[in-house]
């Protein structure tokens, strides 16, 4: 601790003075000090609770992604095969969120908490951004990215962790309902002729723009509260590339002529922005 006592004497000019060893010994005591004060378990901790959902859930996916790859033949589908499933279960336990919303209103006594439905979308979350790592190294490397595979499966996992630990599931989970853009965007991947461009596009723009506004505003009046105030840059920024992807999909689609594709009765050949393949993750 008087390492700590002494950081606090510095000033930002006498920085240079600081040897390598004592810089980062101050550092690690002002992050801790910092930490301290506060409610929230930023980095998480990952219990022998979470080992156990972990790993079932894991079990599952992977069994089921075992028996399902075997009626896609393109690596493109099969990508999908785990993320439209994990779709559908996060979008549907977004419901029970979105019930009490409206019963309750967009309020912090409901953000601020969570239930066993939560909880559980946020396991399974948890461990999709695992499996889809280890089964997509193994069966469709070439459909993973930097951006929205790696990096975005591993800060999501973390965020899981943080927020499952934080018992404010209710607040993360309330965003899984955008996930129902995911689940048009991997049906389609997964089957040609279960593809609609429209389906996509006007979800996304109702969930992923305008919902995540209404979301972004309450994060906005809460961004001091001392648990939900750490993760309104996440709202804001996951915002920034949702307006990049919807403007893109746009911009594609008015390249082929709405009139055309409006008048198209096979819907199933228009092709969406090639960044688009892997923007349900955000």
């Amino acid at each position: 601790m008087s390492d700590f006592l002494k950081c606090q004497k510095f000033d930002s000019r006498h920085l240079v003075d600081l040897s390598y060893p004592t810089y980062f010994r101050c550092s690690r005591f002002m992050l801790e000090h910092m930490f301290e004060t506060t409610s929230i378990t930023v980095f998480g901790e990952f219990n022998q609770d979470d080992l156990v959902y972990c790993s079932i859930t894991s079990t599952i996916l992977v069994i089921y992604y075992s028996f399902a790859r075997r009626f896609i033949t393109s690596n493109k589908g099969r990508a999908w095969l785990i993320t439209t499933l994990v779709g559908v279960f996060t979008s549907l336990a977004s419901l029970n969120v979105l019930s009490k919303c409206i019963l309750q209103g967009f309020t912090l006594k409901v953000f601020d908490a969570t239930d066993g439905m939560s909880n559980a979308a946020l396991h399974v979350f948890r461990s999709y951004c695992v499996v889809d790592l280890f089964v997509g190294v193994l069966d469709y490397r070439d459909q993973l990215s930097l951006l929205t595979t790696w990096i975005h499966h591993v800060v999501y996992a973390w965020l899981m962790t943080s927020v499952l630990n934080n018992s404010v599931g209710n607040a993360m989970v309330i965003f899984f309902l955008e996930e129902v853009p995911t689940v048009i965007l991997g049906l389609g991947y997964i089957e040609p002729s279960w593809r609609s461009d429209f389906g996509f596009g006007g979800t996304f723009l109702i969930l992923r723009l305008f919902f995540h506004v209404v979301l972004l505003s309450h994060f906005l009046v809460w961004r001091h509260h001392h648990v939900l105030g750490w993760y309104w840059p996440c709202v804001a920024f996951s915002l920034i590339l949702h307006m990049h992807w919807f403007y893109s999909w746009y911009i594609g689609m008015q390249k082929r002529g709405w009139k055309k594709t409006l008048s198209s009765t096979d819907l199933t050949k228009l092709s969406l922005p090639i960044f688009l393949k892997s923007c349900n993750n955000f």
